[in-house]
């Protein structure tokens, strides 16, 4: 009886051990699957008072660092006393850093002694926590250590003395599975193109409003005329930002609705229930709209009831998302000889930048049937292929390109066509989960140059806990595994 008790006793013991360490890796896994991003970028600003000329509170988060003033990216209250800046993160944090950039162009004193606050109340005296003072206002940015302080909004605020406040940009990085998931998507519009105002030009990444800098699109004059993306499969939305024009024509946007569902019909008799936002001011560069977390495949931007021209800078749409460019570790060849700089990994580098002078693009010689392909080092169930071209010039060489996928470094006829491209700055084809190691891009049957400034290979492998076991985690799973055994055999010894 007591021998059985000893033993049972001892098996419980060295189960619970297994758990503790498997536990425990596990957890490490599970923390490195959020990444620490800019969180910021999805939130609402608001500020004290009045806004001074155009310096509106969410031109501090549109991504731009720019610190001149005349370049529209930074926000101004008007001289007052106490003057304040909070974005409102849409959902608590832990926040690992924040950083500010001053305006550059002039007036850096005027933050001087301004307080960084964190905290779950949208009021500066509810209780926040202290991240940082601006003590040395010289210079660009700081970086402030938050130490992993939680909350839900950000404060940034001068007290005791009445000052103009002046923030270029307010970044906050907080680990996150949040992205702006409308990157990998396919945009479409209503009618016809406006010049060069493809529906995709607002999901390149970039929120540049200014219509002859190339990145917004835009509609014919039309009757109630729509945009949509479709994501490809279906989220849980946390929010929605929309970049309007602002060189001009910032009011044909008034009225425009936001509606996120699983149909890519806009049933308007139902806008309200599964409306995301009404766009009733639209002055000001990008707003943010809080989705709460509504499902869906597609989001329409869409104006009802009235004729009018549908002109969108970027439409971001923040989701929680496992999606990872696989591309990036993969390593890229192609076929003949590279013209000039243009490397076969300099289409795997990051950049979507469509300039080939801006020196990073792909680029053979000129020869019969072009390739290019990316080895992904393993085999991927592949979402989605997200192929830059050229902009700068010869966009038609690109005509007729084929995707394939596939476990061969070969091309063959057994391997799975993702899609045929066109010639565009940045098309994104749905890949239905193909599965294989190796995408090629090729052209067959002309002599071409096959020139590729981003490809990327959109997978589900990072949100998969099986696939993280790496590095020190791989190394605890084998010491707990190799102490487990030691403790199973003394326990068979000591019974024995």
């Amino acid at each position: 009886m007591t021998c059985s008790r000893t033993f049972g006793d001892s098996l419980q013991r060295m189960l619970s051990f297994r758990l503790l360490c498997l536990l425990g890796v596990l957890r490490g896994t599970m923390t490195r699957l959020a990444e620490v991003t800019n969180v910021a970028l999805g939130g609402i600003a608001t500020q004290s008072g009045k806004t001074w000329e155009w310096g509106h509170a969410n031109n501090a988060i549109d991504g731009n660092r720019d610190s001149n003033w005349y370049h529209y990216s930074c926000s101004h209250t008007v001289l007052e006393p106490n003057p304040w800046w909070r974005v409102d993160l849409l959902k608590k944090y832990r926040v690992h850093s924040v950083v500010i950039t001053n305006r550059g162009d002039c007036c850096p004193m005027r933050l001087q002694g301004a307080r960084i606050t964190i905290g779950n109340s949208p009021e500066i005296n509810g209780g926040n926590q202290i991240c940082g003072n601006i003590s040395n206002p010289a210079g660009q940015f700081w970086t402030f250590n938050c130490e992993g302080m939680e909350g839900r909004y950000i404060h940034v605020y001068i007290q005791g003395r009445s000052e103009y406040l002046s923030l270029c940009e307010v970044e906050v990085y907080a680990e996150s599975n949040l992205k702006n998931v409308a990157l990998d998507g396919i945009a479409a519009h209503s009618g016809k193109t406006w010049d060069s105002g493809h529906a995709m030009k607002a999901i390149d990444g970039n929120r540049d409003s200014i219509w002859n800098h190339n990145s917004c699109s835009h509609t014919h004059f039309t009757t109630d005329p729509w945009w949509r993306v479709d994501l490809l499969r279906k989220y849980r939305v946390q929010s929605v930002v929309i970049t309007n024009r602002k060189d001009c024509c910032g009011a044909r946007l008034n009225g425009a609705w936001i509606v996120i569902g699983n149909s890519p019909e806009i049933h308007h008799s139902n806008q309200i229930l599964f409306s995301c936002g009404n766009i009733s001011n639209p002055a000001g560069q990008s707003m943010t709209f809080n989705c709460e977390g509504m499902e869906g495949r597609y989001v329409h931007v869409f104006i009802q009831g009235r004729s009018e021209y549908l002109t969108l800078c970027e439409v971001e749409v923040y989701a929680e998302s496992y999606l990872k460019n696989v591309a990036l570790d993969g390593i890229a060849t192609q076929s003949g000889a590279t013209w000039d700089w243009g490397h076969a990994d300099k289409a795997i580098d990051g950049n979507r930048d469509s300039n080939w002078y801006h020196y990073s693009c792909s680029h053979t010689g000129l020869e019969p049937n072009p390739w290019w392909r990316v080895d992904l080092l393993k085999k991927y169930r592949v979402h989605s292929v997200v192929i830059t071209n050229r902009g700068d010039c010869c966009g038609e060489r690109l005509n007729g390109v084929r995707i394939k996928i596939g476990n061969s470094p070969e091309i063959h006829d057994s391997y799975q066509i993702c899609d045929n491209a066109n010639a565009g700055k940045s098309w994104t084809f749905n890949c239905d989960g193909m599965e294989g190691r190796y995408v090629h891009v090729y052209i067959q049957g002309r002599s071409e140059y096959l020139t590729l400034c981003e490809v990327e290979v959109y997978t589900e492998s990072s949100g998969r806990l099986a696939a993280q076991f790496s590095g020190a985690s791989t190394l605890s799973l084998c010491a707990c595994a190799l102490l487990a055994w030691i403790a199973a055999a003394l326990l068979t010894k000591s019974l024995s």
